[in-house]
C-alpha cells in the first residue's frame, strides 16, 4: 500500500477543490495521504478494521495539532468531532466554539453544522468574526505554558531574589513583571546570544496581551528579525498596536520598514522577482487599511489582502471577513 501511495497523488474520489485550505477536504499533506489510503480501501472493498481504526486515531491527532494552529478546516472537523464525541469526549460547548471559529475564518459549511446542531440563533451573532479576531492567534503561545513558567520560578527561586519577586508579581497579572521575566530569561547578549529563548518569548507575549506598549514593540521586532519567530504579519500588527499605545520607537520602525522594504511590494514585477510570500503583501494591505505612511484606502487594502489570501496568508482571510462584515 505504501508503494502505491508514493505513486498515486489522487484518491478515487479526489476533486481539484479538495486542496482548498479553507473549504477543501485536507488540512495538510499528511491528512491527505491518510484519507487517500482510506478511499482506496473502500474503493477496493477491503475490510481491515484494525487499519481503519488506526487511520482514524492518526487523523484525530493531526486535527488536534492543526486546530491548535487555528487551521480553519481542522477547526471545522474538530468541532464536529467534539459535538458528536467522535474520537474524544463529547463537548458541545467546545465543539460550538470551534465551529464558530471555522465559520468566521471562511469555512462555509460550518454554518450548516451550526444550524443543524444549535439552531438558527447560532448564526444570528454578528459579533462572531470580531470575537474570533480578538481571541485567536494574535500571539502564538499557550496561557498554560506561561502559568507553568511562573509557577516553576516561584517554586525554585530563592525568596527575596529579583526573579522570585518578578514571578510573584507576574502571577498577579502585572505586565511589567512579565517584561522583567523576559529580560531575565532571554539569551546572554554579552556572549552574542541575541535570539530570545522560548520561555522568555512566552513571557513577552503575555505582557503584550496585557497591552504593554514596550512588549508589543519588542514582539514586532522579534517577528521581523529572528527566523524562529519570523512572522511579518504579526510583527507589523504588533508594532502598530504599540504605536497606538504611545511607543515612539514602534512608529519609527513602521516608517523605516515601509521606506526600506514594504513599499517595494506594491510593484507586481518586484513581487515576482523576489518571490514574495503572502505575509509581505498582507503587510502592504495593513498599511493601506490604517493609513500608515500612505493615504488610507480600504479598496487598496482589500486588493492586497485578496492577493495575499491567494498566496496562502490566513491573516488576510481574517481581514477580508472583517471588512466584509463592516
Amino acid at each position: 500500500m505504501n508503494n502505491e501511495l508514493d505513486e498515486i497523488d489522487n484518491g478515487p474520489y479526489f476533486e481539484p477543490g479538495d486542496n482548498d485550505p479553507i473549504n477543501g477536504r485536507f488540512v495538510n499533506a499528511q491528512h491527505k495521504r491518510l484519507l487517500i489510503e482510506q478511499d482506496w480501501m473502500g474503493y477496493r472493498g477491503e475490510k481491515n478494521k484494525e487499519r481503519e481504526e488506526a487511520i482514524f486515531k492518526e487523523e484525530v491527532e493531526i486535527l488536534k495539532e492543526e486546530s491548535a494552529k487555528n487551521n480553519p478546516l481542522a477547526l471545522f472537523y474538530m468541532g464536529v468531532c467534539c459535538v458528536n464525541g467522535s474520537g474524544m469526549p463529547k463537548d458541545s460547548i467546545k465543539g460550538r466554539t470551534m465551529l464558530e471559529r471555522a465559520y468566521a475564518l471562511g469555512v462555509k459549511r460550518a454554518a450548516d453544522f451550526l444550524l443543524m446542531y444549535f439552531g438558527e440563533e447560532a448564526l444570528q451573532d454578528k459579533s462572531i468574526v470580531e470575537k474570533v479576531q480578538k481571541n485567536i492567534g494574535r500571539y502564538r503561545f499557550k496561557i498554560d505554558d506561561v502559568a507553568e513558567i511562573v509557577k516553576k520560578m516561584i517554586a525554585t527561586e530563592a525568596e527575596g531574589t529579583a526573579k522570585f519577586k518578578l514571578a510573584v508579581e507576574a502571577s498577579n497579572g502585572i505586565a511589567k513583571a512579565f517584561v522583567g521575566l523576559y529580560d531575565c530569561l532571554k539569551g546572554d547578549e554579552s556572549k552574542g546570544d541575541y535570539e530570545p529563548t522560548e520561555d522568555s518569548y512566552l513571557c513577552l507575549c503575555e505582557a503584550a496581551t496585557l497591552k504593554d506598549a514596550g512588549a508589543l514593540c519588542e514582539i514586532g521586532e522579534i517577528s521581523l528579525c529572528y527566523e524562529k519567530y519570523r512572522d511579518i504579519a504579526y510583527g507589523v500588527e504588533s508594532l502598530w498596536e504599540a504605536h497606538n499605545l504611545g511607543d515612539e520607537l514602534a512608529g519609527i520602525r513602521l516608517k523605516n520598514l515601509w521606506a526600506n522594504d514594504l513599499k517595494n511590494y506594491t510593484d507586481p514585477e518586484y513581487r515576482m522577482k523576489v518571490r514574495a510570500d503572502g505575509d509581505d503583501v498582507y503587510a502592504v494591505g495593513f498599511y493601506y487599511l490604517h493609513g500608515i505612511c500612505v493615504e488610507r484606502s480600504v479598496s487598496k487594502a482589500k486588493m492586497y489582502f485578496e492577493i495575499s489570501h491567494k498566496m496562502g496568508c490566513r491573516n488576510a482571510r481574517e481581514q477580508l471577513l472583517l471588512l466584509d462584515n463592516d
